[in-house]
């Protein structure tokens, strides 16, 4: 999930995780941007000792079979943990010719 984009009418999976363990999950539908639906499934969380930063959602669009991790920063921002984590290893992996010399 590269874009941020969903259809108001995708069913969407949204698992809260803390400590690499499924806090809890919620599905629904009607989000427009994943921004909005990670923050409702935040909010009906009944577990709130923890603050939004420290989750990691994985939201799955369920309708297209896309997913993606996501975490929320300190101000409040979206962060695509994949293209993180492509960006780590692309600056591992600098001095290889070819990816498949990285083992990417």
């Amino acid at each position: 999930m590269n874009a941020n984009r969903l259809h108001p009418h995708d069913n969407v999976r949204i698992e809260l995780l803390f400590d690499d363990r499924i806090e809890d999950a919620y599905q629904g539908s009607g989000y427009h941007n994943i921004g909005e639906a990670i923050l409702a499934a935040f909010n009906g969380n009944p577990r709130k000792y923890l603050n939004i930063e420290d989750y990691v959602f994985a939201v799955t669009d369920l309708t297209t079979g896309t997913s993606g991790r996501y975490r929320v920063n300190a101000g409040g921002n979206i962060t695509h943990l994949s293209r993180y984590f492509q960006a780590q290893q692309g600056a591992a992996c600098g001095a290889y010719r070819h990816k498949q010399d990285c083992g990417v």
